[in-house]
């Protein structure tokens, strides 16, 4: 439907006249581009936002796509699907950030699969007040829910993609990285258990877990207490998303532009990568030396 109208400037222009006629929310239509995973739900919002706009239109230009329009259940698949698209990028937003890792984004995961469980149960109590579009378009046109079986599914689905795509994410075994403060972790190496033992007697040294984050707090251990630092920091230490990667490359796009094309793109990395990274000058030094000396 969408490609209907947008795929011809005519139509675009015509259908932005009856939109401006009627004093809809809207003048135009979204394309979806699959580079931009944003814009599935938006794209789905502002077409279900602009229905009877998009209706009449496609009456008008005797489209055969014009019909759909008036079968309640498809209008309210296409309420669905405006509102779960939103709830999957609030999530995948949330999980973006330079100060990520694999078990705050693991919270975040088993966080939204106990609202899929919610979420499933409220709707097999008819119950769809977290589906906002779905749940006004019902209370609009008072019309039956006729799609319940297949949100049930697609729910069930969904959380069953989630078990097979994460299902391997770290749980309570890893709770002493969390917070060393609340946690016997009895299964660890004794040198470990022992260090551990020692830092949650440091009440000067625990006075900085809530001031720093917890990949900086157990990189500052490394001298005090280095056989739990070096354990934490593995956990904490590899790249849980493809954000800084992303990021990298957004910098790079914004810094190559027609009045600096002909920099080192080499060196127009480094720099996107580090312009947020404090320099450890003492190691660099170190390193220096190291060379130095051979």
């Amino acid at each position: 439907m969408v490609n209907e109208i947008k795929a011809h400037p005519l139509q675009t222009r015509l259908f932005k006249m009856l939109c401006e006629e009627v004093g809809a929310p809207y003048l135009s239509l979204l394309f979806y581009s699959k580079s931009r995973w944003l814009s599935r739900g938006k794209v789905i919002r502002r077409l279900i936002t602009l229905r009877f706009e998009v209706r009449e239109f496609l009456y008008a230009k005797e489209s055969p796509l014009a019909a759909y329009w008036d079968e309640p259940k498809f209008v309210q698949q296409v309420s669905y699907l405006a509102d779960i698209p939103e709830k999957l990028n609030e999530l995948n937003v949330s999980m973006h950030g330079r100060n990520t890792n694999i078990l705050s984004l693991s919270d975040k995961i088993n966080g939204f699969q106990g609202k899929l469980n919610i979420w499933r149960r409220k709707a097999l109590n008819n119950v769809f007040e977290m589906f906002p579009t779905l749940h006004d378009l019902l209370e609009e046109d008072e019309n039956n829910l006729l799609i319940k079986n297949q949100i049930t599914e697609h729910l069930d689905t969904l959380s069953t993609k989630l078990e097979e795509w994460f299902g391997d994410l770290p749980g309570e075994e890893l709770d002493w990285i969390r917070n060393p403060l609340r946690v016997e972790e009895w299964d660890m190496p004794l040198k470990h258990l022992e260090e551990l033992t020692d830092l949650q007697a440091d009440r000067t040294t625990m006075q900085n877990f809530h001031s720093m984050s917890l990949d900086r707090f157990w990189l500052s251990l490394t001298m005090d207490y280095p056989s739990i630092s070096d354990k934490a920091v593995r956990v904490l230490l590899p790249f849980s998303t493809t954000y800084l990667a992303e990021a990298t490359f957004s910098d790079l796009t914004y810094m190559k532009n027609r009045h600096r094309a002909k920099l080192d793109v080499r060196n127009d990395l480094r720099v996107a990568a580090t312009r947020n990274t404090s320099a450890r000058v003492k190691k660099l030094v170190e390193v220096v030396q190291a060379q130095g000396s051979h």
